[in-house]
């Protein structure tokens, strides 16, 4: 058997094989990253010190580092949506 003869017979398997674990990982991935609140994962990327300083502060208010980036992050975007409305309400109401 050539190379190219058992490339050939065995790209319907791989091709299976690829179908059957990306449709697994789409749905686990969908499925896993929520949690039973509804809430999702987000991944991000800080300094390490910030990340510290983080969870410090969380167990020391005797919360989740989650709980509390929530908490803070809540009302400054409530204050920037409504800064970025009011800038979207002065555009229009301008004249050319």
């Amino acid at each position: 058997m050539t190379h190219g003869t058992l490339t050939k017979s065995l790209l319907p398997i791989w091709l299976s094989a690829y179908r059957i674990a990306t449709s697994v990982k789409s749905k686990s991935a969908s499925v896993g990253r929520t949690s039973g609140s509804g809430r999702r994962q987000m991944l991000l990327h800080l300094d390490p010190e910030v990340i510290k300083g983080l969870k410090k502060a969380a167990v020391d208010l005797d919360t989740t580092a989650s709980a509390l980036v929530e908490k803070l992050l809540v009302p400054w975007l409530k204050r920037h949506e409504a800064k970025r409305t009011a800038g979207k309400a002065s555009a229009a109401g301008e004249t050319d």
